[in-house]
């Protein structure tokens, strides 16, 4: 359906924007597919200050969950709930919980980890008398070795 303004309406009458996909039942809506390359969706913006988004809402909330690209800062933002919970930074630093983050991963609340935590570049002491030994001071963290389980300690 072509609307008068040149709006393009599938699976619709009234078409409110240049494209208006819609579908009554449960089922996909679109589908964008390539048989012999790569399929690309590309969301583009020819103002470098603008941000290029995919957002996700319902008749109550229209924008309850959002992935937002920030070409003013290079960040990728995810929006759940109207609010941001996770962004990645321009050097590839990733954010839960922090709209600034420090490191590589840098969680702002609680976190959960099933399995092992290695840090090479944490020192590795039987117990905390080789590590106050070896001169690392109260409060450092270390690896504690025991069999074939490892602990990650604290001097005190």
């Amino acid at each position: 359906y072509l609307k008068t303004g040149r709006n393009v309406g599938i699976g619709t009458t009234s078409p409110g924007a240049k494209l208006d996909v819609s579908q009554t039942t449960t089922g996909i809506g679109a589908i964008i597919g390539n048989t012999t390359h790569n399929s690309q969706l590309q969301i583009y913006t020819a103002a470098a200050s603008k941000n290029s988004e995919i957002w996700f809402g319902d008749a109550a909330d229209a924008d309850v969950g959002k992935i937002d690209y920030d070409h003013n800062i290079n960040q990728l933002l995810f929006t759940v709930n109207a609010g941001e919970r996770m962004r990645i930074d321009s050097s590839g630093n990733v954010g839960i919980g922090t709209t600034n983050p420090l490191a590589t991963l840098d969680v702002n609340g609680s976190a959960v980890i099933a399995g092992t935590i290695l840090s090479p570049s944490m020192p590795q002491h039987a117990n905390n008398t080789s590590a106050s030994n070896a001169g690392l001071p109260v409060g450092t963290l270390y690896y504690s070795i025991s069999g074939t389980d490892g602990i990650v300690k604290i001097v005190i």
